[in-house]
């Protein structure tokens, strides 16, 4: 027997049978069809159905946390449940399928430091009996062919109906998940769900392989589909303008110290609101009401000691500030520019060069204009909307912590970008070096 509170309804009790399931799926699917909306009944019904995977999702939960930090004390674990829309899509994208079988609607994720690990906690579920393994996919062995990497492990807890799906990730494998995803809302496309953008599905995939297994032919179709698309750069751009946004209001959340759940919602603005509970119904019906008003882009996850940090690197797609992408890029890109310097390719050194550093320029320019604006917050003082002392220190220390991250990633490209000038300027000194030598031979064969 399953609760569900609606605003048309008052704490309709409903039994959710899986013959119900099923037609449920099929009333969507007819109403998406006929008039892109949702029956007030069918809504609820759905929101019924969610919740009601919570029990088997917090047992899967506490053993993959246990399992992934016995085998990287470094992992980060979290769950969630599927979002409506992201469901009511899939039902209406598989027109065929059986709602009721529908397997990732409850999700674990674990992110970890080598495909190893991925495959002992794999050998954990296998050999525990109080879990039955319904199906599974090593997307390591046999990648998609958008260039996705991972391990889906579906798994049951015995004495209950409802699967979870486990997706199984390394830190690389889960940073170029998260970058299709904040393409999707950079370009407000859904390219992780099959839409159609040739180039940037072509970018993604290219990405995939990895820097060491990318060919010089792969960097530099890589670079001419971000010339035309401005890819790093609009998502530059969208990360200076979320970076004290973001810290700001994760800093002057509610609830914030001793929440379990917390729905992450992204403003007209693209910049993320963040809504703490200590209770998972409570979180649940926050965020039924919400997708019920206005439909927002949120997602409502499981957090144990919230950190900026690590919900950062799970969710990037939703936090919006930082990603290991624009590293990766800036790299190829100055290898290709010294691959055109050593084969002394001198136009497009020249041309790869002068684009190289316009686009450093810009990604330079936003951490410093923002580090400068945070620390002239700290030393200012200027904190608005904080009435209680011991809150406004917290919240110093949060910006003050997120000051210096900025910093140390400013760093990080700032010593990267000398050293590829270093590195460019030496191949000149070889070269004149080696035109010193051979003139001496010349001269000495000749007298």
């Amino acid at each position: 027997m399953l609760v569900v509170t609606s605003k048309k309804t008052n704490h309709c009790k409903m039994n959710i049978t899986k013959t119900q399931i099923k037609k449920l799926g099929k009333s969507i699917r007819v109403s998406q069809r006929e008039s892109n909306s949702f029956k007030d009944e069918d809504l609820e019904k759905l929101q019924a159905y969610r919740v009601s995977f919570q029990k088997s999702m917090n047992n899967v939960f506490d053993f993959l946390v246990a399992r992934s930090k016995y085998h990287y004390k470094g992992s980060l674990t979290v769950y969630r449940l599927k979002r409506i829309d992201t469901i009511v899509r899939k039902i209406n994208r598989e027109k065929t399928m059986d709602f009721s079988k529908m397997q990732d609607i409850a999700g674990c994720r674990s992110i970890v430091d080598s495909e190893r690990q991925i495959y002992n906690i794999v050998a954990d579920f296998e050999k525990n009996d109080q879990f039955e393994i319904i199906d599974r996919v090593d997307y390591i062995i046999k990648p998609r062919d958008t260039g996705y990497v991972s391990y889906h492990l579906i798994v049951k807890p015995i004495n209950e109906e409802r699967f979870v799906e486990i997706q199984l990730r390394t830190r690389s494998q889960h940073f170029w998940a998260t970058l299709v995803e904040i393409t999707d809302v950079v370009f407000n496309i859904k390219l992780k769900e099959g839409e159609d953008h040739p180039q940037l599905y072509r970018f993604h995939k290219l990405l995939a392989k990895g820097k060491n297994q990318l060919t010089t032919e792969d960097k530099i179709e890589i670079v001419q589909i971000e010339r035309e698309n401005e890819i790093i750069s609009k998502v530059t751009s969208l990360f200076k303008s979320n970076y004290y946004v973001s810290i700001d209001r994760w800093g002057k959340a509610e609830n914030r110290d001793e929440a379990q759940y917390l729905i992450m919602e992204l403003d007209e603005d693209l910049s993320p609101d963040f809504y703490f509970f200590k209770d998972f119904l409570n979180a649940e019906s926050a965020y039924f009401d919400k997708f019920a008003s206005n439909e927002p882009n949120m997602v409502l996850v499981h957090v144990n000691k919230p950190s900026f940090e690590k919900i950062g690197l799970a969710y990037s797609n939703y936090i919006l500030t930082s990603h290991p992408s624009i590293r990766l890029y800036v790299d190829i890109l100055q290898g290709l520019i010294l691959n055109f310097k050593s084969r002394n390719k001198q136009s497009e050194t020249e041309d790869y060069l002068s684009y190289y550093s316009n686009m450093i320029d810009v990604i330079i320019e936003s951490f410093h204009s923002e580090i400068d604006f945070m620390n002239k917050k700290i030393e200012d003082n200027q904190i608005e909307n904080i009435g209680i002392e011991e809150d406004k220190r917290q919240y110093l220390r949060l910006i003050r912590e997120w000051s210096d991250n900025m910093s140390r990633r400013l760093n990080f490209i700032s010593n990267s970008d000398q050293d590829f000038y270093d590195e460019l300027e030496s191949f000149s000194e070889v070269k004149t070096a080696r035109k010193g030598i051979l003139g001496r031979i010349t001269d000495y064969l000749l007298n």
